[in-house]
């Protein structure tokens, strides 16, 4: 139990050792295999609330599979030199600023007021913490649903710079032009209506394409409630001629973070497809980097890599002819 294995959590470990010692512990020993789930009323009464909390979040794999290692400081898992390097820095930078605090005597416990999960620092007060990617997710549509894992707040601008124009970068540099900016659309928006003596119907900004064949087309979302505390899957399945062959709205667990929630959405997703007896499918989602790393094996190595290994082999049992990303 003094492994660190829990991710997303302060030392990535269990912080109160339980009291009654048990030396051969293993994590294997917390999951119930009847149902591929964490044993929660042991670990509900065998740790510490916070430590039970943080072990029942993590998400595990319908199927028994062997440990593995993964880099925590890297979006795919894959350890580098030139990210062992930047991490190295970053540690002995934090460390020098500790000694520092310490020595002047200000000891303060550094935990974001707004999500109470780590250190308030730069990168997550403007990127990661869960209030800062709901207002992103208000703005433009590059930074909606962008994915996190940065070193530092550096490796952040390094990132948008490439993803973004000289004048969105201005934009996301000085929040008040986007408020500004925000106000000037409402102002126009108001007149227009105003102008307007017919309503008319906004184009949608993407169109379902029924699937070929006598294929089946597999559209699912997710969403995560306001206080973190649970997640909502959304599943349809419709034919070629666009009629609703079977559907699911199921409520979810607890998820870190917005790329985690999709994916389990996708898993369940598959299962309700292969319960239900469709095994010819097209599968369709709204998050590109959850949907490109499907298909791919570049993230089989990251802290979800068990996850997109289960949705392989759910893809392949099923004969999943394609996937395709749509905006929403």
């Amino acid at each position: 139990m003094t492994n660190k294995w829990i991710s997303n959590h302060p030392g990535n470990m269990v912080i109160y050792q339980p009291q009654e010692v048990e030396w051969e512990w293993r994590v294997v020993e917390l999951i119930d295999w009847n149902v591929s789930a964490w044993d929660r009323n042991l670990i509900e009464t065998k740790f510490h609330k916070e430590d039970a909390d943080a072990i029942l979040r993590i998400p595990l794999s319908r199927r028994f599979m062997a440990d593995s290692i993964f880099w925590l400081f890297n979006k795919d898992g894959d350890y580098s030199v030139k990210l062992g390097y930047r991490v190295a820095c970053k540690v002995m930078k934090e460390a020098s600023m500790q000694g520092e605090s310490s020595m002047a005597g200000d000891i303060e416990d550094g935990t974001c007021v707004l999500c109470k999960r780590t250190s308030e620092i730069e990168l997550h007060v403007l990127w990661e913490c869960g209030v800062a990617q709901d207002i992103w997710a208000g703005s433009m549509r590059k930074l909606q649903k962008g994915k996190g894992g940065q070193l530092d707040f550096l490796h952040l601008v390094e990132e948008l710079m490439l993803k973004l124009s000289q004048e969105e970068l201005e934009l996301f540099f000085d929040p008040s032009r986007l408020v500004k900016r925000a106000g000037e659309f409402l102002e126009e928006f108001k007149q227009s209506q105003v102008q307007l003596a017919v309503s008319t119907v906004s184009a949608r900004s993407s169109r379902w394409n029924p699937p070929p064949g006598l294929s089946y087309k597999l559209n699912f979302d997710a969403a995560i409630f306001q206080d973190g505390e649970a997640s909502r899957f959304e599943v349809v399945i419709r034919n070629n001629g666009g009629e609703v062959m079977a559907a699911l709205s199921a409520r979810g667990l607890a998820v870190f973070d917005s790329e985690e929630v999709e994916v389990l959405a996708c898993r369940k997703a598959l299962e309700f497809a292969s319960d239900s007896g469709f095994v010819d499918i097209v599968l369709e989602g709204d998050n590109s980097v959850v949907m490109d790393a499907i298909s791919s094996s570049r993230m089989l190595h990251s802290r979800l890599g068990h996850l997109y290994l289960d949705i392989h082999c759910l893809a392949t049992r099923l004969h999943v002819r394609s996937l395709s990303c749509v905006a929403r």
